[in-house]
């Protein structure tokens, strides 16, 4: 049974009951027994991570929801302010920029617990901002983790206080559109507390640890080459490679959990923010720079152009209120001509 000329070279003895034998069956034991195992594990890990995938992408619409309504809430508010007559306007004022005090800081105070740079404002540095008065900060702190509930109520509020004193002419919304926002903040909320159930994660993780432990185990055998010695590389990157899918699988779960954090798909609060801040803050303006370009182009009446005219007057003036200049005053003839001249370079007919 031995051989001379194969012990020389390093082959192994191989017969039944031999050491080299018992290394090979164990080793097809094994690997039936782990393509028999992962089908379950299989099967739970890719259904969570899919929920964790979905459950990211449920975070980054709700966190565009929450922006869209508050802009639709400006929009609202700011459109309505369309037939105001000059002697309301400045209360006008007043009450839009409540508003959108309001709006900005509840859109803050989302992220605020979230977002790394919002978790080092104090409720006090909304006042060094603008967006809240000491009164207003006293007023706030009782609520604790609720604030932004009481900001809904201070914009219906706000709302109702306006059409009462006849600024908003619009009644229907105030309660109905305005409200819509308290919604998607509490979903937005709710969300972080919403999960697959407890037995199933902890199902999971036990049979992907067992796998992972097989594979480890299984890979000493069935990769082992004899006469590569005691110490064989092969193995250790063979069972590396057969567990890091499943190690990284469920550090995918882990990551995609709260994906304020994370450092390569963390959702950027601060530019929907800033955005948001811009959006409502036109929205709310536009109700008056309508007003002041509505009531000075009579006396274009009886030109054929001056439906196109009055168009680009009423835009010229909004540009100049946007800016920060004082509106235009009544239309001139030499204005008159200055509009004709700008509608013919345009190529308008």
């Amino acid at each position: 049974r031995l051989d001379p000329d194969a012990y020389a070279i390093g082959n192994p003895y191989r017969s039944e009951g031999s050491l080299s034998e018992i290394v090979d069956q164990t080793g097809l034991k094994l690997e039936a027994l782990i393509t028999a195992f992962k089908f379950f594990p299989s099967f739970l890990a890719l259904g969570y991570v899919g929920y964790a995938i979905s459950r990211w992408r449920d975070f980054q619409m709700m966190c565009y929801t929450i922006q869209g309504k508050l802009q639709t809430v400006a929009c609202i508010v700011g459109g309505s302010m369309g037939s105001i007559k000059e002697d309301r306007m400045e209360e006008a004022k007043v009450l839009a920029f409540k508003i959108y005090r309001y709006l900005q800081t509840m859109h803050i105070l989302v992220y605020k617990t979230r977002n790394p740079w919002f978790q080092l404002l104090e409720l006090d540095d909304f006042v060094t901002l603008g967006l809240l008065t000491r009164e207003e900060v006293a007023a706030l702190r009782p609520s604790g983790g609720q604030m932004n509930e009481q900001l809904v109520s201070w914009v219906v509020r706000t709302a109702q206080e306006g059409f009462n004193a006849n600024i908003l002419p619009i009644e229907s919304f105030r309660a109905r559109d305005l409200s819509v926002i308290r919604g998607s903040l509490a979903t937005l909320e709710a969300q972080f507390y919403v999960g697959q159930p407890n037995l199933w994660t902890a199902l999971m993780k036990l049979v992907c640890d067992l796998l992972v432990g097989m594979f480890i185990f299984g890979a000493a055998f069935s990769s082992f080459l004899y006469q590569l010695g005691p110490f064989q590389v092969y193995v250790l990157v063979f069972a590396i490679l057969l567990a890091l899918p499943w190690l990284c699988a469920q550090k995918l779960v882990e990551v995609l959990n709260n994906p304020f954090s994370a450092s390569h798909d963390m959702f950027n609060t601060d530019a929907l923010v800033a955005w948001s801040e811009r959006v409502t803050f036109i929205n709310l303006r536009c109700g008056w720079h309508g007003n002041q370009s509505s009531d000075h182009d009579d006396d274009l009446n009886d030109d054929p152009t001056s439906s196109t005219a009055r168009g680009a007057l009423s835009l010229q003036k909004s540009r100049v209120a946007l800016a920060g200049g004082p509106a235009p005053g009544p239309t001139s003839a030499a204005l008159k001509q200055e509009v004709e001249t700008s509608l013919r370079g345009a190529d308008y007919e």
